[in-house]
């Protein structure tokens, strides 16, 4: 279920309510309702502030309990921080010896 997804989540990130809601930019009770599942149906721009805020994607909502059977907390903070530092990203790839594909020339009219 994604609530239980959503509260590993919160966990994963040793956030509190309150500096989630201070992120969010929404009121305390909100983001309680929210974790304590007596919303019903949240809104997607509520629960994509919340997940964005604590770090995740709305993908990794949904693909979480797959991404936590094959992978440590370890690797997945490594990748939750690959994504985020595009600098990362480069120097992780030279160390792996990946080469970037060269970005396609923009056609002239």
């Amino acid at each position: 279920m994604w609530l239980d997804v959503l509260k590993e989540m919160k966990k994963t990130c040793k956030k509190t309510s309150q500096q989630i809601a201070n992120e969010t930019g929404q009121p305390k009770s909100t983001i309680d309702k929210l974790f304590s599942g007596n919303t019903r149906e949240p809104r997607l721009t509520l629960v994509m502030s919340v997940v964005h805020c604590m770090g995740f994607s709305l993908d990794e909502l949904s693909n979480n309990k797959i991404n936590s059977f094959f992978l440590n907390e370890h690797e997945q903070r490594i990748i939750k921080a690959y994504r985020k530092k595009v600098e990362m990203q480069d120097a992780i790839d030279i160390l792996l010896g990946i080469e970037k594909e060269p970005e396609k020339e923009k056609k002239r009219a």
